[in-house]
């Protein structure tokens, strides 16, 4: 469901989505088993890529490291135990594949990190997001599909991104 008011959002998918390859979507599965059903469906029509000029998705297995999910595991694996590791904040997750860990899922222009946290049945893992300026961070109970699609169309709003991201 949140799938299709994000394609009402969005608009339809590109002719050529960049879907990445077999290997790393099983890759990612091997590391953190069955991903939400919302976001296979999104990445497989609209691959990996900007949505809305500000949000960046994650696809296992692309060729540009930066959109790569299995490339970003590691990546924010590392950001995510500096903030950790500094007295300054009070981080409280961990990038992983264990319940209550965070798997990254797709980033913005402004550097904020876009995790699911992982608990429980995939379909059901929270969205959590990191601002990338300041750690600090806002836990939503929507997929990731249905966070971008309230964010982009202004029925939810977080404290860290530009007030008008409905307007664009």
């Amino acid at each position: 469901m949140s799938m299709n008011k994000l394609s009402k959002v969005v608009g339809p998918p590109p002719p050529d989505p960049v879907i990445g390859s077999a290997e790393g979507w099983s890759d990612v599965e091997a590391m953190a088993g069955t991903l939400p059903s919302d976001y296979v469906d999104f990445a497989r029509s609209y691959g990996s890529g900007c949505i809305a000029g500000f949000f960046w998705i994650f696809v296992p297995g692309t060729e540009n490291d930066n959109l790569d999910m299995i490339e970003q595991v590691d990546r924010c694996k590392s950001t995510v135990e500096e903030l950790r590791a500094d007295p300054n904040y009070r981080l409280p997750f961990r990038v992983g594949t264990e319940p209550g860990d965070l798997f990254p899922v797709g980033c913005t222009d402004n550097g904020d990190l876009l995790f699911w946290q992982i608990q429980g049945d995939a379909d059901h893992w929270k969205t959590v997001v990191l601002e990338g300026r300041t750690a600090q961070w806002e836990s939503f109970d929507l997929p990731v599909t249905g966070f971008l699609a309230a964010i982009l169309t202004g029925d939810l709003s977080c404290s860290f991104f530009p007030k008008d991201l409905s307007e664009l």
